[in-house]
């Protein structure tokens, strides 16, 4: 992987506060994909690489608080979209029938 994928923690900067994450508008998304925090300047957090894990794409953002191994946000990715494809398929089943995820 490249630097872009760094185990190392990167600090915050005015131009990835203001980066178009996740394809949303400037900004919008630069949360940490674990807990949700929305990161600021002078944040500490790093990307982890999971689009090589079936049904776990997204190379979620990791604050500070929430980083911990590779591996172990890894499972602990997988387990959300798990998670979150269970709860579409039995309980939200309509509200993304229509949605290409």
């Amino acid at each position: 992987m490249n630097d872009f994928f760094s185990e190392e923690l990167k600090i915050a900067d005015e131009k990835a506060c203001t980066a178009r994450w996740s394809c949303g508008k400037n900004g919008e998304y630069f949360r940490c994909g674990f807990c949700g925090y929305k990161l600021i300047v002078g944040d500490k957090y790093r990307i982890v690489y999971t689009n090589d894990i079936k049904g776990a794409y997204g190379n979620p953002i990791v604050c500070e608080k929430c980083n911990d191994t590779t591996q172990k946000l890894r499972d602990k990715w997988k387990r959300k979209h798990d998670k979150w494809n269970k709860i579409c398929e039995m309980e939200y089943w309509w509200f993304v029938k229509h949605l290409e995820i």
